[in-house]
């Protein structure tokens, strides 16, 4: 007997119910949802891009939506196509990081990846942008990435006792923006990500150190994506990205995400099955 299973699918694209037949245990064929930090990361290089890219395979949810919200904001034209299950493709017509005019509002909602990725192209404006999100978001430190930011030149003030939480406005443009930059990513990996992200478009070179820790895989991910679309990065002791550099535009093909299967071959080799993860 072979092993039958029925599902329904949730929000995020992975099986809500699944029914299984434990005697032959569960065998079958998905397609694995694309990974969530390289759609934001792929969104963001294709905003700052000189002309269109497509950018396919992308995992639809809140974070590609406040993303997208916020690179409309800032001057993107993005179209979505309808989304298939989990999967999310969108055409970008990209800023060549010259942004829309402040004052802007950009709610991120509950997306830390927006509003720390945002905040960093915000400096590049040349009017009042401010960044918010919902109230789990605003309680979440970000000093970090606000002093690395002041430290390439930009002017901008965050909230609460310290000053280190959302909502953070960015004022325009007033002198150069890069230099050398020490940066505490013990918090996250996602301030590292942020800076080098829009060092390309600073007026002079970006030299990045930073320390405590981190994702260095996130990081690695981001450097790769730069450097498939143009901007120039130097990954030694210390990043260090040309400047009056811009974004070339290009199709991006998101990859699955690694962490997702993982929880659909745990299925198979629970019940005694197997499982294909289709990309």
């Amino acid at each position: 007997m072979s092993a039958r299973a029925s599902t329904s699918t949730a929000q995020g694209g992975l099986p809500s119910k699944i029914h299984i037949d434990r005697s032959a245990g569960l065998r079958g064929s998905v397609d694995v949802p694309g990974s969530k930090s390289h759609t934001n990361r792929a969104l963001v290089i294709a905003g700052l891009a000189k002309g269109t890219s497509r950018i396919s395979n992308g995992l639809v949810g809140d974070d590609a939506e406040s993303m997208v919200s916020g690179l409309r904001a800032l001057g993107a034209n993005i179209v979505e196509e309808a989304p298939l299950g989990a999967s999310g493709t969108w055409s970008v017509t990209g800023t060549g990081g010259v942004l829309s005019a402040g004052p802007i509002v950009i709610d991120a909602n509950l997306a830390g990846t927006t509003l720390r990725f945002l905040t960093a192209v915000a400096v590049l404006g040349s009017g009042a942008i401010e960044l918010t999100g919902g109230a789990p978001l605003c309680n979440r430190p970000i000093g970090p990435l606000l002093d690395g930011l002041r430290r390439c030149g930009a002017s901008l003030r965050g909230s609460g006792k310290l000053g280190d939480r959302a909502p953070v406005v960015v004022d325009g443009r007033k002198g150069p923006l890069g230099g050398r930059v020490k940066l505490d990513s013990s918090q996250s990996s996602q301030f590292v990500t942020a800076l080098l992200l829009v060092a390309p478009y600073f007026d002079g070179d970006l030299i990045l150190e930073h320390h405590g820790g981190g994702a260095r895989g996130f990081i690695d991910t981001t450097v790769e994506l730069m450097a498939r679309h143009g901007g120039a990065v130097e990954v030694a002791n210390a990043f260090r990205v040309s400047a009056g550099m811009t974004y070339e535009a290009a199709d991006e093909r998101v990859p699955p995400d690694a962490s997702a299967a993982s929880h659909l071959f745990t299925l198979a080799i629970a019940t005694g099955g197997s499982s294909l993860s289709t990309i």
